[in-house]
């Protein structure tokens, strides 16, 4: 509170500047809630304090829907009713018209925003928190869990628990690191996740205990002497067992630098989701692979959904590293949130960057497709 009263009796107007910028996702979280609650005045100050506190942050984070805004949520529709209620004994006719048109606005809000519900939050499918409760009960008490963003919370309950980004604090002892890079509102890209899991399997010597396609476990027992793990970006070779296809089936057995994805017989592809978050411009794209028979290595813009570049070969030679040119210089607008009207928020605008992915298709049949590793990268220059 003192950092935030100074904040605003010594830069004024870079406050109204930030709020002002912020105008739309302000009353996206205000409106939804019924917005006559901020008049009930008890309720005032700490309506205040967290607008301000989450709209003058540096970013856009703490602006979005999120745990930080419980209260508003919570007690904004009571207060809105409490201040109905005090309207409508003082003046019966202004009491129900205000009423209908906060319980339109209510309805407004939700015919634009309740279909997006389950894909857009509610994105950790049924087998999968099935899954993360059977690795609950298989950790240990003492050993210390890093899991992905999206589903950390269903770990919170243990003594020490944190999420998979930036430098992590690194104890004597046991580790486990959960990976569920698509289920769930993640932080971590999900090439951030595959590098992370590469290097996890690799050169950090760590067991895998689980690989379903979607949740990937580890155990591991760090080096005397280490405190910090940094997590990648991203910008590495990304594994390609990581990310198996409709057509593929992940192979981790042996020594972890011949992991891979091998095509199970069906048509379609091998290796997908193998997708990276950059900036519009030129590319190369390079995937090691072999394959006995037929098989497409294709490049996707998600964003815009567009095939950028695809390469077909009869087959290989052994392994084989296939790279492609990716044209990648049209912008595709992306947005996290929308709406309509009145009934509209930005939080930020969505993600930066195109989504690239690279995707391995095979024809199916008796020819086999394996496929170890991915990278995109900027091109040499000419």
């Amino acid at each position: 509170m003192p950092g935030l009263i100074k904040g605003l009796l010594t830069h004024p107007v870079t406050v109204l500047a930030k709020l002002w910028s912020n105008r739309v996702d302000i009353w996206a979280n205000l409106g939804a809630s019924g917005l006559l609650g901020a008049a009930f005045l008890p309720l005032l100050p700490l309506v205040v304090v967290i607008e301000l506190s989450n709209d003058l942050l540096r970013g856009f984070l703490f602006s979005e829907l999120l745990f930080q805004s419980l209260p508003i949520y919570v007690l904004l529709p009571v207060g809105s009713v409490g201040v109905l209620g005090w309207l409508t004994r003082r003046r019966r006719r202004l009491g129900l018209a205000v009423t209908a048109l906060i319980v339109a606005q209510a309805i407004g809000w939700a015919a634009i925003w309740a279909p997006r519900t389950p894909a857009q939050w509610q994105r950790v499918p049924s087998p999968t928190a099935a899954t993360l409760a059977a690795v609950l009960a298989r950790i240990p008490s003492s050993a210390a869990v890093f899991a992905s963003q999206g589903i950390v919370g269903r770990f919170s309950s243990r003594l020490d628990v944190r999420p998979l980004n930036g430098n992590l604090p690194i104890a004597p002892g046991e580790d486990w690191f959960v990976f569920t890079p698509w289920a769930g509102v993640e932080t971590q890209k999900p090439a951030g996740a595959m590098a992370f899991a590469g290097q996890l399997a690799g050169p950090l010597h760590a067991q895998l205990i689980l690989d379903t396609g979607s949740v990937w476990v580890f155990r591991w027992h760090p080096p005397p002497g280490l405190r910090r793990l940094r997590v990648p970006g991203g910008a590495a070779p990304l594994p390609a067992w990581t990310a198996p296809g409709a057509a593929g089936r992940a192979v981790v057995t042996g020594p972890p630098a011949s992991w891979h994805v091998t095509s199970n017989g069906r048509r379609g592809y091998v290796a997908d989701r193998l997708e990276w978050a950059r900036p519009a411009g030129r590319l190369e794209a390079s995937v090691t692979l072999s394959a006995t028979g037929p098989v497409n290595v294709e490049v996707w813009n998600n964003t815009g959904r567009r095939l950028l570049a695809r390469r077909h070969l009869p087959a290989t030679q052994g392994i084989a590293t296939i790279t492609l040119p990716v044209n990648a210089t049209t912008d595709y607008e992306t947005a996290l949130y929308g709406g309509w009207g009145p009934f509209r928020a930005k939080f930020g605008g969505g993600p930066h960057g195109e989504r690239l992915e690279v995707r391995v298709w095979s024809p199916g049949g008796s020819g086999t497709v394996r496929v170890y590793r991915a990278q995109l990268a900027r091109a040499p220059s000419a």
